[in-house]
């Protein structure tokens, strides 16, 4: 993860696809996150018996070069993966509240459904409304987990953040606004529940620099 934005990234012109050759040549490919969230919930939150970890984008789409520097995203996707590990517990037979994501009429279904659907309908390029999105998808996860996220200025401040909280045995989530970019394997990668781990490394790594 960065503190780029969308715009930051493309300002640098032929230098950016150049940065995304270097990235593809290690097998990574350029991301844009239309919101992150990072932080940590507690195992009574998503009723698992171990609190999670996370850092991960509420959205995200890559970021396709041309030789002369222009790009553009092709497909916005929401991470699904992300409601599915915060969720998943909470269709355990055994826990207070039931759900299940993957059986149609379930309100908590129906809400990916409607926000995967708005992304499909939207211009790619639309980034106020891919931010909506991502809004509704972070304030959905808020009120079915029973978790209040706090604001964050940018994803390595709320890594920060939660590595603090992780580290004192504490919880608490932030969500950060807007676009950012990040790079990650193609296609792999985008399970993100281990970024936090992998942002903290090479953070502690540059601070013994």
């Amino acid at each position: 993860m960065t503190d780029w934005t969308l715009n930051d990234l493309r300002s640098k012109g032929r230098e950016g696809a150049k940065l995304a050759d270097k990235q593809a040549d290690i097998g990574n490919g350029i991301f844009c996150a239309a919101g992150v969230i990072a932080g940590v919930i507690s195992g009574k939150a998503t009723q698992k018996a171990k609190t999670s970890v996370i850092a991960a984008p509420l959205i995200y789409g890559q970021v396709q070069f041309e030789e002369s520097g222009e790009s553009e995203i092709v497909e916005w996707l929401l991470n699904y993966d992300l409601a599915t590990e915060l969720l998943s517990g909470l269709d355990d037979e055994n826990s207070e509240g039931s759900l299940n994501l993957e059986v149609s009429g379930i309100r908590p279904a129906e809400v990916i459904r409607g926000l995967e659907e708005r992304l499909e309908r939207l211009d790619t390029e639309d980034l106020d409304e891919v931010n909506k999105v991502s809004n509704d998808y972070q304030k959905f996860l808020s009120q079915i987990l029973s978790v209040e996220f706090g604001d964050c200025p940018s994803p390595i401040v709320a890594v920060k953040i939660a590595m603090g909280l992780s580290e004192a045995k504490d919880e608490g989530v932030n969500f950060v606004e807007g676009d950012w970019i990040f790079t990650a394997p193609v296609p792999s990668g985008l399970n993100t529940y281990t970024a936090l781990q992998d942002i903290a490394k090479k953070l502690d790594e540059e601070g013994n620099q």
